[in-house]
């Protein structure tokens, strides 16, 4: 099974209704982002960053089986 865990945070929860999912995926981020955003329509209104595995990461980076991959959107705060 091809199967990456998906961590929602903020707004982003909210607007998937989950703060955690499972999916078979394997490709880039860029690739997840699109499908994600066919999923769940709203997400495309939101900035937001990619965490591949506790890293910051860019949408070229490539997702593998097991990886853990967090949307997190804007923090604030002092």
């Amino acid at each position: 099974m091809e199967t990456i865990n998906i961590i929602y945070f903020g707004v982003l929860s909210e607007i998937c209704a989950k703060s955690t999912e499972e999916l078979d995926f394997i490709g880039t981020l860029d690739e997840l982002q699109n499908l994600l955003i066919q999923k769940y329509p709203d997400l495309a209104s939101q900035h937001f960053q990619y965490s591949l595995n506790q890293e910051i990461s860019s949408l070229s980076d490539s997702v593998k089986p097991g990886d853990e991959v967090a949307l997190l959107p804007p923090f604030t705060g002092g």
